[in-house]
């Protein structure tokens, strides 16, 4: 199942009972939190996970159809470690 920002917010206005603008602004802003936040240090959610910024070295990226090798540069991501209870309730 692929789960869009505007699906996501949608169902979380109907389960608050919000309008979807108010429910797409909240989402919004908790997004921008936790990507700001992450920058500074690890932002943990109680009883869901930990975000971490996290640096990722350049290197040699390759196309798995065709094997065509290209570059990727370098770059920071943010990375989502699961809390225990997330993992339990996925497996």
């Amino acid at each position: 199942m692929n789960l869009t920002k505007k699906t996501l917010a949608k169902k979380v206005g109907n389960d608050v009972n919000i309008s979807y603008t108010e429910s797409k602004s909240l989402l919004d802003s908790f997004i921008k939190n936790i990507i700001s936040s992450s920058k500074s240090g690890k932002v943990k959610i109680s009883s869901f996970g930990t975000f971490s910024y996290k640096f990722t070295p350049e290197r040699i990226g390759r196309n798995p159809k065709t094997k065509e090798s290209h570059h990727i540069s370098k770059r920071y991501i943010l990375k989502l470690t699961t809390s225990s209870l997330v993992k339990e309730l996925l497996n």
